[in-house]
């Protein structure tokens, strides 16, 4: 049977103008599943306050790391999706979408039909599960394969935070930083507001406001929980890239960034915490890494490196390092490619 796969990103604007962000914002947070209000409410929400008073101040940020090849989620995942194309050519037909946005995933989903692909894997390239990104982009893709009158085998990925493929290449990347000569280390991910987390389990809303994982603590906890809760995922990402490169985890902070509007989000948050390391434990050097990102995008590229490190630099701190995301490193290319290649043949 004749495999494809469709790799999924979540999206960016056309051109960082303020009215193409402002076209993209709409698009991404009139979604239920990331804004998981009533219709009438989201509308009002999303058309009258979040766009149009934050499509500015999101169209500026947009413009310090646009380039010629234009937005990087947009110009590395092409690269990403190059080099994928020349491993597994002899195994799958390979296309790429954003969730939200241009190349649409309804464009990539017939072209793989077109080729009459009968076994489809749909990997939505965010590691850990959350509904915003893993659910929506699934729900999605099986809506428009629906609609396609398309009768094709679909297999989705819902994660991939604990497996060795994405792993070890994140590992690598901090190894080829003297992890000795930081203070500190903060694995930052993108955050969720906590009503997501609470929905999962009554264990989960129990947990959720916790400065730990207390279901991280158990190997014998529910395993479902496990599979569908974010912030246990993150948390576990911490502490399995710190197994592989052994490093002393008090020596590291798992904290969220990217936190929007009024609602409660995932602590701890990454700007209080790097101020914090600076202010009162008295930090001067840190490494930052974003393992719920593949690919660098204005979260890590602009957020990061430009209003964490400044909130650290003022705090009294003297030196941050910002590690790069996976992209199109050789090892993330490889590894993930073999276990596909190893998936096609099984």
């Amino acid at each position: 049977m004749k495999k494809g796969i469709l790799f999924i990103q979540l999206g960016t604007p056309n051109s960082p103008k303020v009215s193409d962000v402002k076209k993209y914002l709409k698009e991404f947070l009139m979604d239920p599943y990331v804004i998981d209000l009533p219709w009438p409410l989201r509308f009002f929400l999303v058309y009258i306050i979040i766009a149009p008073f934050r499509s500015k101040n999101s169209s500026h940020a947009y413009k310090q790391i646009w380039n010629q090849r234009g937005s990087p989620l947009k110009y590395i995942t092409v690269d990403f999706i190059e080099k994928m194309k020349s491993k597994l050519a002899n195994h799958y037909e390979v296309e790429w979408a954003m969730r939200y946005q241009q190349p649409t995933i309804i464009d990539a989903l017939s072209r793989l039909k077109e080729k009459n692909v009968e076994e489809l894997l749909l990997i939505p390239l965010y590691p850990q599960n959350a509904d915003s990104t893993t659910t929506s982009s699934l729900v999605k893709c099986n809506e428009i394969i629906k609609n396609l009158n398309w009768k094709v085998f679909i297999t989705p990925w819902t994660y991939f935070f604990d497996k060795n493929f994405f792993i070890k290449p994140q590992a690598q990347i901090l190894n080829n930083y003297n992890l000795k000569s930081y203070d500190h280390i903060y694995f930052s991910y993108h955050g969720l507001p906590v009503s997501h987390i609470e929905k999962i389990s009554n264990h989960c809303k129990s947990c959720a406001k916790k400065p730990t994982c207390d279901i991280q603590q158990d190997q014998f906890s529910d395993q479902m929980i496990k599979a569908k809760c974010y912030r246990f995922q993150c948390f576990e990402t911490t502490r399995l890239i710190c197994l592989d490169i052994k490093i002393d985890f008090s020596k590291v902070t798992t904290c969220f960034q990217s936190r929007l509007g009024p609602a409660e989000w995932l602590t701890p948050y990454t700007v209080d915490s790097v101020w914090k390391g600076a202010k009162i434990l008295n930090q001067k050097k840190i490494l930052i890494i974003c393992p719920s990102f593949v690919t660098d995008c204005l979260e890590t590229l602009e957020e990061i490196q430009g209003e964490v490190k400044e909130q650290f630099i003022n705090a009294g701190g003297e030196h941050v390092d910002v590690a790069p995301c996976l992209n199109d490193n050789d090892l993330w290319i490889s590894e993930l490619s073999k276990q596909l290649i190893l998936d096609a043949t099984v």
